[in-house]
């Protein structure tokens, strides 16, 4: 009887880390390892997310974030290809390294308080299956991994059927395009545009490679409505006097602008109605997987009204003043800082452009060119006073 391990990583982050669909590791515990094998194909998979605010506000190291989560809901139609027995061990790791859980600090991880946290559950149409949690597989390249036992017969189809539920990814993120590249920009101070708070929830698909075979229908399906008529009108903060950290939210981002903006990858998504209401889908027939599935809010840095301006272009002087003060200490860099009118145009200008308004303005191309939102600008409103207001700078 062949015994190996199956590691289905439905991963949820948006971090650069790399997580997978579903991949094939030999081993038990904390000795499982990464394999692959061909005896098992993956017939076709539907991912439904919904993305849900929880109410409930962090007291880790990110406490001016509520703690935004999503539901997943995962079927998948599983095919022993060959003409003998398979018992298999499933598995779904939630992380990508050993640190990246919330239970880091702890010295004990409890397999009831985990699984419960996650309400996490896996099972067919006969029942459920136990579950099993480890921390981290033995490379330490996957974290919070749930494991249960499975038994395929010759040429058996088994409908296996995974939800839980957890928090996306919430800090600081970038409207550049992916990816990241952070080499300094001609005119650097721009890079303070592209900064922003974000919420992003991820389905990472492409370790499904390690199946035998293509899958042979994927349908990926994100359910935001409700979450994103809230989260634009509220902002990434949803900022409210219950919030035990109000005073501190407002103080800390009062200057920050408060326009979302929402990126969505891959492309070649639709949007369709479903129960009366928009949701995002990809379909695929005959699918490698490639691409991640990430939807991201963004709530950027950008100036939204002139106060807001202004604090910038003063967070700029008083930067490169401090840069000067200390410029013996900063090698190859033989003259001091200033912000010249020209500076103040290349901000307002890209700030327009920001809002869909064409400067023509080379000196910001470069910029312009890393942006996620650039070729058809973000559609956003800009208010009339603002708009005359930066028209002078640029001019």
């Amino acid at each position: 009887m062949l015994k190996i391990v199956v590691l289905i990583l439905l991963s949820f982050c948006a971090s650069i880390n790399s997580f997978g669909n579903v991949a094939i590791f030999g081993g038990y515990g904390s000795n499982l390892e990464l394999k692959s094998n061909a005896d098992i194909q993956m017939i076709s998979e539907d991912i439904n997310i919904t993305i849900l605010r929880s109410g409930l506000y962090s007291t880790g190291t990110a406490k001016w974030f509520s703690q935004n989560k999503a539901h997943y809901n995962c079927r998948f139609k599983l095919k022993n290809l060959s003409d003998k027995e398979i018992s298999i061990q499933v598995g779904f790791p939630l992380g990508s390294n050993e640190n990246w859980y919330t239970f880091n600090k702890r010295k004990e991880l409890y397999q009831v308080e985990t699984i419960s946290r996650f309400n996490f559950i896996a099972g067919t149409e006969r029942g459920t299956y136990p579950i099993k949690f480890y921390p981290y597989d033995k490379k330490q390249k996957y974290s919070l991994i749930f494991l249960w036992d499975m038994k395929f017969k010759p040429h058996e189809t088994i409908d296996l059927l995974i939800t839980y539920t957890m928090s996306g990814w919430q800090g600081l993120g970038s409207t550049q395009k992916r990816p990241y590249t952070w080499k300094p920009y001609k005119h650097n101070y721009l890079r303070l545009l592209e900064y922003g708070l974000s919420n992003t929830f991820a389905y990472v698909t492409t370790t499904g490679k390690s199946w035998a075979g293509n899958i042979e229908k994927a349908v990926f399906t994100i359910n935001d409505f409700e979450f994103d008529n809230m989260i634009t009108k509220r902002g990434i903060l949803e900022t409210t006097e219950l919030d035990p950290y109000y005073g501190k939210k407002k103080k800390r981002f009062k200057d920050w602008g408060n326009k979302i903006l929402k990126r969505i990858e891959p492309t070649g998504w639709n949007k369709i109605i479903n129960n009366k209401k928009p949701v995002i889908r990809w379909e695929y027939t005959n699918y490698v997987p490639e691409k991640n599935i990430e939807i991201m809010y963004l709530q950027t840095a950008v100036p939204a009204n002139i106060e807001q301006f202004n604090f910038l272009i003063e967070k700029i002087k008083a930067q490169n003043e401090k840069y000067n003060q200390n410029l013996e200490f900063y090698k190859n860099s033989p003259k001091p800082k200033i912000l010249s009118k020209s500076d103040i145009k290349n901000i307002a200008d890209a700030i327009l452009e920001f809002y869909g308004l064409k400067t023509n303005n080379p000196e910001i191309t470069e910029f312009l060119n890393k942006q996620f939102w650039y070729k058809h600008g973000t559609n956003l409103k800009i208010d009339s006073e603002y708009k005359e207001f930066l028209l002078s700078k640029s001019r």
